[in-house]
């Protein structure tokens, strides 16, 4: 069971305290040990240091940890039940609100029967789908990453039964495309993270399902990225924007441009191509993977979101660089361009040496990839983040 597994990898810990920067190996195995001991057996998931539990960065979570086993047959063999695990537990609509009994044990009450406790530790969920397209699709997105590493058919399907669900709220928004959340109005501002997961899913699943089904996906794909070129998502940078105009239906470029929108579209269209052999998805791909590389860095060169610049990332925002990273790693899979493969790594080592703290042993990584690392400051998100480019940094290093 995944406790279990947590304790069988700190011998892990020891060397990796005092490896160099370009260990990628040792230092994500490193990373990727504390990000587990923030594993809670018992709900599946993924905790806040508050106790609350991750939700949708619990899936990107698993994302990184299955990425780092395919790489490592060692951290695949430790981590062997933490997927059932997740699986059979962390999409439980039982999973009302985490409490602490008489002894200090966590139990799990059931919805409604606690109605005192904060909000934010009542899980709405049901399954992995969720009230926000945006967060039921990263589940869809890590359940194919486990499909991959273990071939189990119920991940698949998993991902498959979101797809439905997200396919079902296509063209929702008098804009077209994929709402934020359900119920949303129809006039709302079209989000670019929901459609770019369905985009994503969908081009993942016509790369995995069995041919006879493949078309299903793959016209989804081709439709929501049709969609998306035409109301203008991608701005004359080449850079996403968080949203675009819900009045006129186009890209003002008046929204940010967060990394984590960059990442998974060119995931996406590096599936895309795989399932198409049309190399102009790898084209736009790498026009959105330069313009992230050039624009959205510190000064010297290392990704950056907005908030990294004014050292305040905090919430949400302390996932984002991994999904670029990891994303990037998957478009190098299919264009291995050298500028890919140092960026990565450049990275990978300035979180080593800018923002790392090894605390008994125990390495800890913070928000600010270029550093300086807060005292105290990294939770299994900023963990995460941290890992998916030493993950990334380690397979283009061997490949």
């Amino acid at each position: 069971m995944a406790r279990k597994t947590l304790l069988a990898l700190t011998a892990l810990v020891v060397t990796g305290a005092y490896a160099d920067n370009t260990s990628y190996d040792v230092n994500a195995g490193c990373s990727n040990d504390q990000l587990l001991r923030w594993y809670d057996e018992d709900i599946g998931l993924f905790l806040y240091p508050n106790g609350a539990y991750y939700f949708w960065q619990a899936g990107v979570m698993i994302t990184a940890v299955a990425s780092l086993a395919a790489l490592d047959s060692g951290v695949k063999s430790r981590t062997a039940g933490m997927w059932q695990n997740t699986y059979l537990k962390g999409g439980q609509p039982s999973h009302g609100v985490i409490q602490l009994d008489s002894t200090g044990r966590k139990i799990v009450v059931p919805k409604g029967s606690a109605n005192t406790v904060p909000g934010k530790f009542r899980k709405r969920e049901q399954g992995f789908l969720a009230s926000h397209y945006d967060d039921e699709g990263w589940w869809g997105l890590a359940w194919q990453d486990v499909y991959d590493l273990t071939g189990v058919q119920d991940y698949l399907t998993e991902s498959i039964a979101i797809w439905q669900d997200m396919n079902a709220g296509w063209g929702n928004l008098n804009c077209g495309g994929l709402p934020w959340f359900k119920g949303e109005a129809k006039t709302d501002n079209p989000l670019a993270i929901p459609n770019e997961l369905y985009f994503a899913i969908s081009a993942g699943l016509a790369n995995r399902v069995p041919s006879s089904q493949k078309q299903t996906y793959l016209s989804a794909a081709q439709t929501i990225w049709t969609w998306f070129q035409k109301v203008g998502f991608v701005n004359s940078q080449g850079l996403v924007n968080d949203a675009v105009n819900g009045n006129t239906c186009v890209n003002d470029n008046n929204q940010p441009t967060w990394t984590y929108n960059q990442g998974v579209v060119i995931g996406g269209l590096a599936d895309l191509y795989i399932a198409t052999g049309d190399s102009s998805y790898l084209t736009s791909a790498s026009v959105i993977a330069n313009a992230t590389m050039a624009h959205l860095v510190d000064s010297n060169g290392i990704l950056a979101d907005s908030c990294d610049l004014s050292h305040n990332c905090s919430g949400d925002n302390l996932q984002f660089k991994g999904v670029f990273a990891r994303n990037l790693q998957k478009l190098y899979h299919s264009q291995p361009y050298p500028a890919y493969k140092a960026f990565l790594e450049k990275n990978a080592q300035s979180i080593w040496q800018n923002d790392l703290a090894v605390e008994s042993g125990d390495c800890f990584n913070g928000a600010d990839w270029g550093g300086p690392y807060v005292l105290g400051s990294a939770t299994a998100s900023s963990q995460s983040s941290a890992l998916q480019c030493l993950v990334a940094a380690l397979y283009v290093s061997q490949n």
